[in-house]
């Protein structure tokens, strides 16, 4: 269940609940009716629903509908550190840092997800036969791995650790799946 359904189950019950209510007890509930009618009317062209925003706050996965709205960069929200110089980057800054070319984006998913649809210019190194020597260095760019839902990378930069290399290794939050929510350039085929 994501919050697209959840906001929609809620508005289709209190509608029913209010017409209910408008037979049985007093036509004044109709104006619940109204007032739900005129929320999702709003929120179909301004986006914002507060139920959704506080759906989403909990955890519920976001819909279609009610997507999760990439936060602005920021250096308190770029990246959170983990483990071994590996940081996880929040989706809209690496959307920031591949607009301005300061990435070397790394896809370390496999070559028919690659070629399904991918970041452009990113270089493709499968986990299956992820080789450290393969990856372009470029001390002036952020190295960024990333996979589709942000798992496999994770194993990409421990054996990029592995190898002896110490600089900053930066694992998009979320993976293919964050990048294209944060509204991420896609581009499909080799």
């Amino acid at each position: 269940m994501n919050v697209d359904r959840l906001v929609f189950a809620f508005a289709g019950s209190v509608v029913l609940a209010s017409l209910g209510l408008a037979w049985a007890m007093s036509p004044y509930w109709l104006f619940l009716t109204g007032f739900v009618g005129l929320n999702m009317l709003q929120a179909a062209f301004t986006g914002f629903c507060p139920l959704a925003m506080a759906l989403r706050f909990v955890g519920i996965p976001a819909g279609c509908a009610f997507p999760e709205k990439p936060r602005p960069p920021s250096e308190q929200q770029v990246t959170r550190a983990t483990p071994g110089g590996v940081r996880m980057a929040e989706p809209a800054a690496v959307v920031e840092w591949h607009k301005s070319g300061a990435a070397t984006i790394i896809d370390v998913r496999e070559r028919r997800e690659h070629e399904a649809g991918h970041i452009p210019g990113s270089v493709l190194i499968p986990l299956s036969s992820f080789d450290p020597r393969k990856i372009p260095l470029d001390p002036s760019k952020k190295l960024v791995f990333h996979c589709q839902s942000g798992m496999r990378c994770g194993p990409a930069a421990a054996k990029m650790l592995e190898s002896g290399y110490s600089g900053e290794i930066h694992r998009l939050r979320g993976g293919f799946n964050g990048w294209m929510r944060a509204g991420g350039v896609v581009v499909r085929g080799a």
